[in-house]
């Protein structure tokens, strides 16, 4: 009886305890086009560029939040500096979120705009990028 004792505990010992495998990871990669053909909504400077008047909450620096269905905060980061190849026509950012785990559903906001919502297969169809446009 005690050699099947022995048996037991050493097998055991060798099986281990299971491992579980992390979740996925990905990182939101956000560029967003601001467009104002009327001259007044884009300051630029050089090639570097920022939103003004009524987009002055799009530039540099500006806050990007990510959070789940249920509103709890997954991410945040904030926007880079913006670029204009065009005269200031159009101003051009970029920002990403690592380590972003896989909910169902997500919102995105930048600045003091309203939330975007996507689902999490429109993220994978998307390879974890995210396009937005501003403007007219």
């Amino acid at each position: 009886m005690k050699w099947l004792m022995a048996l037991v505990v050493i097998g055991l010992a060798a099986c281990g305890s299971p491992t579980v495998s992390p979740p996925p990871m990905h990182t939101v990669h956000i560029t967003m086009t601001l467009t104002d053909t009327s001259g007044n909504g884009i300051t630029t400077m050089g090639t570097s560029c920022d939103g003004s008047g009524g987009y002055s909450d799009i530039s540099q620096g500006s806050s990007v939040t990510l959070m789940d269905g249920k509103n709890n905060i997954i991410g945040t980061t904030t926007l880079q500096d913006g670029t204009t190849t065009d005269s200031g026509v159009t101003c051009d950012f970029t920002a990403e979120i690592p380590k972003v785990t896989e909910v169902p559903f997500y919102s995105l906001t930048v600045g003091h705009r309203s939330a975007i919502s996507y689902s999490l297969s429109e993220l994978k169809g998307d390879n974890w990028s995210v396009p937005l446009t501003m403007g007219s």
